[in-house]
């Protein structure tokens, strides 16, 4: 028996959702939603501005706006979860812009773990996203995707956060997998079997790797009672701190606190240490 038919997150909010929200901001949408040239060459400018800033951990970085047929899946993701509250302030009209953040908020809840606490909380912001994007774009485009927005509460009840089921791993094998097939179904299975004893294998490797310290220096700062080698670059294996890499230099503490990484130091006695400037 069928118990859940599970929902593809990044083909309806991603693929979906978000490239139909620019889309219909470009010219797809009624006139009153629509972006005049000035408004697109103030965004294409922040998203190109922003580009500099972007850390590491995004392979992918932002580029115009009119290009949005050529955007890939993590573009769009990068858009809605990070650039799009930044770039689109001043740019969209309110009511769209608040129409927008809904989408946003609601989106970085459901990829969060722990916050059970606030479904409902989320659910209604879902139901204030598609009511209002019916107001605001007219019932005619309100689609599959967009109605399917508000049966995400269920899946994050039975998985938990929306990435543990997430299609994006899929999506990036399948393009390794395609270039390494030629022509029959069976080179398909072998190449499949050959990958994946290589994936295994570089898991355990990668595991074996981290933390790993680079670009050793001497050039501090240092605390007088500390005692190592200090190192410029510290990778993990998520993510990187670079202290020479303004995009690469800055971390979220436990508290909440932003802190800017000034020296990383693999001490003889405390292991790691991170020096850096806190931002309150």
């Amino acid at each position: 028996m069928i118990h859940t038919i599970k929902v593809l997150c990044m083909n309806i909010t991603i693929l979906g959702v978000t490239r139909k929200l620019i889309l219909l901001w470009l010219s797809k949408g009624p006139v009153h939603v629509h972006l005049n040239s000035f408004s697109i060459g103030k965004l294409n400018k922040s998203l190109l501005d922003i580009k500099q800033y972007i850390t590491s951990d995004f392979v992918r970085k932002t580029r115009p706006i009119d290009e949005i047929n050529r955007w890939k899946a993590t573009e769009l993701r990068l858009f809605l979860i990070y650039i799009g509250p930044i770039v689109l302030k001043n740019v969209v009209k309110y009511e769209v812009y608040i129409n927008f953040m809904s989408f946003n908020v609601a989106m970085m809840i459901l990829l969060s773990p722990d916050h059970s606490h606030i479904v409902q909380f989320v659910d209604k912001l879902l139901h204030y996203f598609v009511e209002s994007f019916e107001k605001l774009y007219v019932t005619e485009h309100v689609s599959f995707n967009v109605h399917g927005l508000l049966h995400l509460i269920v899946d994050y009840r039975k998985f938990g956060p929306l990435d543990n089921s997430s299609a994006f791993v899929f999506e990036n094998f399948t393009k390794e997998l395609k270039t390494k097939v030629r022509k029959h179904d069976e080179q398909v299975i072998n190449r499949y079997s050959e990958l994946q004893n290589n994936v295994n294998s570089e898991q355990h490797n990668l595991e074996q790797q981290f933390p790993k310290l680079e670009h050793a220096h001497q050039n501090g700062p240092v605390e007088t009672n500390l005692t190592g080698t200090q190192y410029k670059c510290l990778k993990l294996e998520k993510f990187k701190v670079n202290v020479d890499n303004e995009k690469d230099c800055y971390i979220l503490s436990k508290s909440g606190e932003v802190v800017k990484c000034m020296n990383i130091i693999n001490t003889t006695h405390h292991g790691i240490i991170i020096l850096g400037k806190v931002f309150n």
